[in-house]
């Protein structure tokens, strides 16, 4: 490119607001605005002459050249948004290749066109942390939610566990009411049994006595029945003497009458 055209072309590039540069087909700046050779803190004669590999870092370099090997390949303009590091740091720009033809129709270098949409990637950034840190609430929301349900489940199982210990208590304090009441039923029943035992023992202790007494009286009557039967005896005894007493003094008394 002549020295007249790349003036004239640096004037009408110089109109334009974004970056704007022209490539050779060996990726060669050739001619850039100020805005492009400012971005870089450099004068346009130190960019003109270059690639990008000697103007930016390597990872930088290799994207900007894959791009471009790409618009001169498919002659197709390519764009990309991609991140640049110049005097004052990284920024984003939003970039456009276009393939330059020659007379033959085929590709012979490049126009470039960049727009800095750092602020709009900054808060596309911050948009996406916002959102991420929203989906991150929302996800603690939502765990939070399940602890409290679950939270909640276990308040109702503990309170059907409470009223069934209640109602267990209830039960507890019945069968100690029943075991008092049994035992109380038993202590009756012991004082009872051992007052029906105390009688028992006077009872045998008094039928002992009247066996005793049965036993006397069996041998007083028996030793009165041997008296009787001793007394008819001498009765009778008495009664035969008396009738031959009798008879004798009725004898004696015939005998004296004669």
């Amino acid at each position: 490119m002549s020295t007249s055209h790349q003036r004239i072309l640096s004037a009408i590039l110089g109109g334009s607001p974004g970056l704007l540069a022209l490539q050779s087909k060996l990726l060669v700046y050739e001619v850039v605005n100020p805005q492009f050779s400012q971005f870089l803190g450099k004068s346009p004669a130190e960019v003109i002459g270059k690639t990008d590999a000697e103007l930016f870092s390597e990872a930088e370099s290799k994207l900007s050249a894959k791009e471009a090997n790409s618009v001169l390949k498919s002659g197709m303009p390519r764009a990309v948004e991609q991140q640049l590091t110049g005097k004052d740091g990284p920024h984003w720009f939003d970039i456009s290749r276009s393939p330059i033809l020659d007379d033959n129709g085929d590709p012979a270098g490049i126009l470039l066109t960049g727009y800095d949409i750092t602020e709009f990637k900054t808060r596309e950034v911050a948009v996406r942390e916002v959102e991420a840190r929203t989906a991150a609430v929302q996800q603690e929301i939502q765990s939070l939610q399940a602890r409290v349900q679950a939270a909640e489940r276990e308040r109702d199982a503990a309170a059907a566990r409470v009223q069934e210990l209640e109602g267990l208590a209830a039960q507890q304090a019945e069968a100690a009411r029943q075991l008092v009441e049994a035992q109380e039923t038993a202590r009756q029943l012991d004082a009872s049994l051992s007052s029906a035992r105390a009688a028992q023992d006077t009872a045998q202790a008094r039928c002992a006595e009247l066996e005793q007494e049965l036993g006397a009286a069996r041998e007083e009557a028996q030793r009165s029945s041997q008296a009787s039967m001793t007394l008819e005896q001498e009765v009778h005894t008495l009664r035969k003497r008396q009738t031959e007493a009798a008879a004798f003094a009725e004898k004696l008394a015939q005998a004296l009458r004669h």
